[in-house]
């Protein structure tokens, strides 16, 4: 097991007046931002510092809810009841991932995980999974022949049971969006068929978690962008996971967005 430790955003404070000037509004009107890191994910011309969706080129930033969250990334747009809770930029090892199997590594401003050989779970100490979207995005380099899959999950340790959004590229030269469980076996709870193969593509990935169901989203070419599932009553997740296997993976941006 390998802790990454380092600095970067963690529990966003609000954004202050005349930091990318009250996008609340709606109006687009953009000002100095306060405290700025030097580092722009998504080359908005915002710092990801005061930047409302760090991941999401947006520049006018409107919000038009006023929560901080800006409407390109905003579940609730209407509603000013949403935070990010954790953006991570991968400029640095940071100390909210705990790597089991295959280890992340820091390289050219993304995390490159190489899970050819050993599979990689990377579990997130943000708190427990509840009202909460978790998302990804990057590149898929080369693959083996067994499995492989990207996946974003929500885990109850004390039934083994995980509820998960992947992109598996198992079915060879297809590809599977899908909405899966694990209770001892696999199953896909909702699935669309996607463009294959796998490899070499980029993506994104996201895991919407509204208990008592959850749904998922993605940029892969597939013949749905979204399927969704139940969670049973008897599943509280308390702990999310991010899971490659069979693949090289480059992430750019991890991000959590949570709902009250």
């Amino acid at each position: 097991m390998l802790a990454l430790a380092g600095c970067g955003r963690l529990a966003f404070d609000p954004i202050p007046s005349g930091s990318n000037d009250d996008a609340s509004n709606g109006d687009g009107t953009t000002g100095a931002c306060a405290n700025p890191i030097g580092h722009d994910e998504d080359a908005d011309g915002v710092d990801d510092a005061c930047d409302r969706c760090p991941h999401l080129a947006d520049a006018l930033q409107p919000d038009a809810d006023g929560d901080k969250v800006g409407d390109a990334c905003d579940p609730n747009p209407a509603e000013p009841r949403d935070r990010i809770v954790f953006f991570d930029p991968f400029t640095s090892a940071r100390a909210e991932w705990t790597f089991n199997g295959a280890a992340g590594v820091i390289a050219n401003d993304s995390l490159v995980i190489d899970a050819r050989i050993t599979s990689s779970l990377a579990d997130l100490a943000t708190g427990v999974p509840a009202n909460d979207v978790y998302a990804v995005g990057g590149h898929v380099g080369a693959g083996v022949s067994a499995q492989r899959q990207i996946h974003l999950s929500g885990f109850a340790p004390l039934t083994g049971y995980y509820y998960y959004c992947e992109i598996d590229g198992d079915q060879t030269p297809a590809a599977v969006f899908a909405a899966t469980k694990f209770d001892g076996a696999f199953v896909e709870l909702d699935a669309a068929v996607a463009t294959g193969p796998i490899e070499n593509r980029d993506f994104s990935l996201e895991l919407r978690n509204h208990p008592p169901t959850y749904d998922c989203r993605s940029s892969w070419p597939a013949a749905r962008s979204q399927v969704a599932a139940a969670i049973p009553a008897t599943v509280t997740a308390t702990q999310f996971t991010l899971g490659v296997g069979g693949i090289q993976v480059r992430l750019d941006y991890f991000i959590q967005i949570h709902s009250d």
